[in-house]
């Protein structure tokens, strides 16, 4: 799947279509994810470290990779504009936010204590 989907990858043009990508990667890191941890944690008894850790940690991955691959053909075969810019911004959210988790999770754990020692 992966690979048939990166014989599809266009390279991402020019800067700013490339700040705009980074853009919605922030948008999703700082905005959506937490707001959408928010909303389905509320009532919990989570502690405030937990729920922070929730909307802190949300990788994507092979889900988003696979709808951004099916629906950008599908759009681009129907002439919609800008969906040769779905897979390329997708594999982007997905690199950046692997790397951010993948980076960060241990010390933002540690941070919120939500850390348990090893048994």
């Amino acid at each position: 799947m992966g690979a048939i989907a990166a014989t599809r990858l266009p390279v991402l043009g020019p800067w700013p279509a490339l700040r705009s990508a980074l853009g919605l990667v922030a948008a999703l890191v700082l905005i959506v994810r937490p707001l959408l941890a928010y909303l389905s944690t509320r009532g919990t008894d989570l502690t405030t470290g937990e729920w922070c850790f929730i909307g802190w940690m949300d990788p994507r991955g092979i889900v988003a990779a696979a709808t951004a691959s099916t629906f950008s053909v599908q759009l681009a075969a129907q002439g919609i504009g800008g969906a040769a810019k779905i897979l390329p911004v997708a594999f982007l959210v997905i690199v950046a936010t692997v790397t951010l988790y993948g980076l960060t999770a241990t010390p933002v754990a540690r941070r919120l204590h939500v850390v348990r020692a090893a048994s």
